[in-house]
């Protein structure tokens, strides 16, 4: 099984995560495309607005490939597990 974790992280310290198993029967771009959502969501957040990251001239292309966001004393990352 594979599971997408969405990590927020303030001042050190792991402060939530969000968790998307896939498991080899489903679908899996149905759960990736909910994963980059949430992702997006929490970096769109974090900026304060959408149109502020597009003030900022930041792309969630490159965030999402980067698979980190980071601004002040916080950070949203997205990343892979396996078990």
């Amino acid at each position: 099984m594979r599971i997408i974790n969405i990590v927020t992280v303030k001042n050190g310290v792991v402060n939530d995560i969000n968790s998307f198993p896939i498991h080899e029967e489903q679908l899996s771009d149905e759960i990736i495309n909910e994963a980059e959502k949430c992702f997006k969501d929490n970096v769109v957040k974090l900026i304060g607005s959408a149109e502020a990251m597009e003030n900022e001239e930041i792309t969630f292309d490159n965030v999402l490939e980067n698979g980190y966001y980071s601004i002040g004393n916080e950070s949203i990352n997205i990343c892979w597990s396996y078990t």
